[in-house]
């Protein structure tokens, strides 16, 4: 398959790579293809988690999308507002994480900084946006930055062990004694130990309680930074978008999808989309990223070559799946590519009774069958989620696949993110900790599943609602055949999954 991109040839400036985000200026050449910018830059990594309802995070009907839809918008406007004055800068609104980078060295004021407007963002989202749990996290160190696309579903992803260790501390672990408490930011030791506390020795991190923070932290950064005037026009300026949004409760119709044009949906106009969000998690690649920094440039060039790599892999996995889907493509949350995909060639409850399976298998065969993986990524593998839902009026089963997504329109960037119970359970599936090459679903997609398919899963120890298997496409072809043997059924055979529709994926 033909790539998409061509990896610029010398490292942006942070500031620069933000501006082509914010302008939209990459554009392909004169060889059509995109150019593919990044950037490399020091300073902290910090996360925002809102942590709403399960029946909003993971909504089971329109009216609780929307207003999932409508808190992370608040969400959004008050944290770019609270970011500013601190020189924060937000690069991806995942949901309802919000992921924030400051550029800085690490010493005691910029620590200070960190805390103090982690109390601020929580504050200002206590008042204005929701009392819901509230945590934080962060880190500091050297970071490359990679853009990728144009418009709302452009992603700005950071490869950095920065980035990724306060990532890890988020979320619902299974072990609740390492789950961060709410209005609490969770720090490393040694940073704290830079303002002088006191911590325990024994814990590589530690929690700062939100509603009062250290005087240390405070005193500092009072007299560093003056900027109450700036703070409030920004808020004020916030709020006013928030008491002006005024959310179009969408109809979902009783037996098919319906489309919408994603670039143009907002959060008055969500698009509804029926179909499957799956997620694929590189895992081990974070490795990857820890011997490309102490290699100097020249393993920095690598790691963004390779991940470029990835970028491509994602495209060409959606360009084969194009003869049995149509598939939106949402931001990369860090090396995990976020996937929306519909059936076209038969209805969604059809489709519930294998597509599930063959998505994950077609993505772990599709690198199994490129013969340079081994070579540029090691023992890195992904693990797959999916996630889809029912129609069934029972608790935890989803809205049967109905999906809205829509643009969250900030002062310079726009974001692009779903709502629904496929994308909050099939976030949830990685607490549960699948392995590499695993195909993750959640126990109510499983029980659509044909039953064939159905007993090559087995519960996950963790949390037992999600079902582990490793499939390949050579297996789902057997069984479709099987299965017209025997039943003389067509079922498998339209849906897509005999040889004359599925074809081996090539290596590039």
């Amino acid at each position: 398959m033909p790539k998409k991109y061509k990896l610029m040839e010398r490292a942006e400036s942070f500031d620069s790579l933000l501006n082509f985000a914010n302008t939209k200026s990459l554009k392909p050449g004169y060889d059509g293809l995109t150019p593919l910018a990044y950037s490399q830059d020091t300073g902290f990594h910090i996360y925002a988690e809102l942590r709403p309802p399960l029946d909003l995070s993971a909504a089971e009907d329109p009216k609780n999308a929307v207003e999932y839809l409508q808190t992370i918008n608040k969400f959004a406007q008050i944290a770019e507002a609270t970011a500013a004055p601190y020189s924060a800068k937000i690069l991806e609104v995942q949901g309802e994480i919000i992921h924030f980078f400051m550029p800085c060295l690490c010493e005691k004021q910029t620590v200070a900084q960190v805390i103090v407007f982690a109390k601020e963002l929580h504050d200002n989202v206590k008042e204005s946006v929701s009392d819901d749990p509230f945590v934080m996290a962060c880190d500091h160190g050297q970071t490359i930055f990679v853009l990728e696309g144009n418009g709302s579903n452009q992603s700005m992803v950071s490869l950095s062990p920065a980035a990724n260790a306060p990532a890890k501390h988020l979320g619902r672990n299974p072990d609740q004694s390492v789950n961060i408490p709410s209005r609490n930011l969770r720090m490393r030791r040694e940073h704290l130990e830079l303002l002088g506390l006191n911590v325990d020795g024994r814990k590589a991190w530690d929690d700062v309680p939100l509603e009062r923070i250290p005087k240390q932290a405070e005193a500092l950064a009072a007299r560093q930074f003056n900027f109450s005037d700036r703070r409030q026009q920004l808020l004020e300026s916030a709020n006013e978008s928030i008491r002006a949004y005024k959310p179009t409760i969408m109809r979902f119709s009783a037996n098919e999808a319906v489309g919408y044009d994603t670039g143009s949906a907002d959060v008055n106009h969500p698009a509804v989309i029926q179909g499957f969000f799956m997620r694929a998690d590189l895992d081990g690649f974070t490795s990857a990223i820890e011997t490309a920094f102490k290699a100097g440039p020249a393993g920095i060039f690598q790691l963004v070559t390779r991940f470029s790599e990835l970028l491509e892999f994602a495209n060409e996995y959606i360009e084969a799946s194009r003869s049995f889907s149509t598939i939106t493509k949402l931001p990369w949350a860090g090396d995990c590519s976020n996937l929306l995909i519909s059936p076209t060639q038969e209805t969604y409850e059809a489709a519930q009774t294998y597509l599930p399976v063959k998505l994950g298998a077609r993505w772990h065969d599709q690198a199994k069958a490129n013969a340079d993986w081994d070579k540029h990524f090691g023992d890195a593998k992904w693990a797959v989620v999916v996630a889809g839902g029912t129609d069934s009026k029972d608790g935890d089963t989803g809205n049967n696949g109905k999906t809205l997504v829509a643009k969250i329109s900030l002062n310079h960037r726009d974001f692009l993110i779903a709502a629904g119970w496929s994308v909050g359970r099939s976030l949830d599936a990685f607490t549960a900790g699948p392995k590499k090459e695993d195909i993750v679903v959640h126990k109510t997609d499983l029980t659509c599943l044909n039953a064939d398919l159905q007993k090559k899963f087995s519960p996950m120890t963790a949390y037992k609602i999600f079902y582990r298997a490793r499939v390949t496409m050579d297996e789902l072809r057997a069984d479709a055949e099987k299965a017209h043997k025997e039943k003389n059924s067509g079922v498998y055979t339209s849906a897509g999954v005999s040889a004359t529709l599925i074809k081996r994926p090539h290596a590039r």
